[in-house]
């Protein structure tokens, strides 16, 4: 007796629309630009940007959590299963890091945001010169909590979450970009 996988169209259709949203709001200038010097951060521009970027990124964890959330729930091997999302999630993280680490050291003279050769450990705490690729390492971390501590019960794991969320951290731990994922993106995934 064989059991199929689980399909929810729901989920695709859910990912596609948050696709839509993460182009459309990276197609609009960055903040500090002088395009908003023109309608301020009272145009619809900056409305619209700042609506896209409320809820694009929870959508997508809440995605992974919901097709997350079967494994908590049923007996998994715990090591294939950190394995299998290392192999998913960080491998991809660390070549792209690396890639464009390298890109950037040789062209630093022209990059935006110049890189030290000596600032590559970064990379291990979510502070990738290739800005996209966060998603990645929070996505690992967050699961990889999940995974160790899911015999505690997914009650609690959402206790710990919702605590995480709303504790108050000092200031020096909130310029760490690792520490804003976290404890923002946690409750997401598990919601």
């Amino acid at each position: 007796m064989t059991s199929s996988k689980k399909y929810f169209y729901e989920i695709n259709i859910a990912k596609g629309i948050g696709m839509l949203l993460v182009i459309i709001g990276h197609a609009f200038p960055d903040a500090e630009k002088e395009f908003y010097l023109v309608g301020g951060k009272e145009s619809l521009a900056f409305f619209i940007e700042n609506l896209i970027y409320s809820f694009h990124m929870p959508l997508f964890m809440l995605c992974s959590g919901f097709l997350f959330l079967p494994k908590l729930t049923k007996g998994i091997n715990t090591r294939a299963e950190i394995s299998k999302r290392f192999q998913r999630l960080m491998i991809p993280y660390f070549f792209y890091s690396i890639v464009v680490y390298i890109l950037k050291i040789f062209f630093n003279q022209y990059a935006n945001h110049p890189i030290q050769i000596q600032d590559i450990w970064k990379i291990f705490i979510c502070e990738s010169p290739s800005g996209g690729v966060w998603f990645l390492w929070t996505l690992f971390v967050i699961s990889l909590f999940c995974v160790i501590t899911r015999r505690i019960g997914v009650i609690y794991i959402s206790i710990i979450s919702i605590l995480i969320y709303i504790a108050p951290y000092p200031e020096q731990w909130m310029k760490f970009k690792a520490i804003q994922y976290l404890s923002h993106y946690l409750l997401w995934f598990i919601a």
